[in-house]
């Protein structure tokens, strides 16, 4: 071939299909738009700030984009949340681990049930604890929720970076 022409595009955040999740809530983002923020905050198109906690949820390497941009940027504490075990996680292990490094949060085995809100911004998110169950055909253990074991992590932004392909000119690895 003379060329070759990939029209992969940018697809929209999946959302998470939890209790008041609302897309357009201020605080609210997806794993792709708040990478997309930063690109430009690199590029010094529009400079974005964070303050506050954030909490990211997602295992893969946009997730991991996300949490480590999000400390650079300026949050004061970042939280990542993920349904299934470490050792199940997409991302790849050196990501995982710089983000330990730089003071991530890890909450594993854990995942969000409703979006809290007050005067219409995010305020946090209610979490409930997951265990595993038996592996399925192909060997993966499944997950479930442990009722009564819900609790409330507050924010002021929350990312929602799931089902996401990672991109390979991460922002992360620009700043």
């Amino acid at each position: 071939y003379r060329a070759v022409f990939l029209a992969l595009g940018c697809q929209e955040g999946t959302k998470l299909g939890v209790a008041d999740e609302d897309s357009n809530m201020p605080g609210y983002e997806s794993g792709i738009g708040f990478l997309l923020k930063v690109h430009d905050h690199v590029a010094g198109v529009h400079e974005i700030k964070l303050s506050g906690d954030v909490v990211v949820v997602g295992g893969g390497n946009v997730a991991m984009d996300c949490v480590r941009s999000a400390v650079r940027m300026g949050a004061r504490t970042v939280h990542l949340v993920y349904r299934r075990s470490r050792e199940d996680m997409p991302a790849d292990s050196e990501e995982i681990q710089a983000a330990e490094d730089e003071g991530i949060v890890l909450h594993f085995l854990t995942n969000p049930t409703r979006i809290l809100s007050e005067d219409g911004h995010i305020s946090g998110v209610e979490l409930v604890h997951m265990r595993q169950t038996e592996p399925d055909a192909k060997g993966r253990r499944k997950v479930e929720p442990i009722l009564g074991t819900e609790r409330t992590l507050a924010c002021g932004t929350m990312i929602a970076a799931i089902g996401q392909p990672w991109l390979h000119s991460s922002p992360t690895r620009a700043l």
